[in-house]
């Protein structure tokens, strides 16, 4: 890429996704929670990231089924986004139920080692798939982010 659309389509690329992934790295690690604040900075990255290949060029269009299978995160940002939007998902074969398959959470851990006891405090949106597992939603917009940043 090195015309003027191919520049173009990386300044869009900064402006939309890498801002707001940034954004919500930043609200991940302030201290404040339960104002939805995580919530909000984490559905506009994730949307920002998901859509990004509708404002590819024509030269770099790339079907849904294509990008997953570079990167199967992909897909299921997918179903985050949508759920968001839409509450429950209906169509296709989305891997999450709906919106309540999202949780935003804070994580306590206790620990004590030879040294004395300690604790933390973290907070996450964790998505719970059909399947019963769980995933972590940043780690599923940084494999996706990531991958964007390997395709470009």
């Amino acid at each position: 890429m090195s015309n003027a659309e191919d520049e173009n389509l990386y300044a869009f690329f900064y402006e939309t996704v890498v801002l707001s992934y940034v954004a919500y790295k930043t609200t991940r690690y302030e201290e404040k929670a339960g104002t939805r604040n995580d919530w909000k900075a984490a559905m506009a990255a994730s949307s920002a990231a998901y859509h990004f290949r509708e404002h590819l060029p024509d030269r770099y269009k790339k079907i849904h089924k294509a990008i997953v299978a570079v990167c199967p995160d992909f897909a299921l940002l997918g179903d985050v986004v949508n759920a968001s939007k839409h509450k429950r998902l209906t169509k296709g074969t989305p891997q999450i139920a709906g919106a309540d398959s999202i949780k935003e959470l804070v994580v306590y851990t206790h620990y004590r080692d030879e040294a004395g006891e300690y604790s933390d405090a973290s907070k996450a949106i964790e998505i719970t798939l059909k399947n019963g597992t769980t995933r972590e939603l940043f780690d599923v917009l940084t494999n996706v982010v990531n991958m964007w940043i390997d395709f470009l």
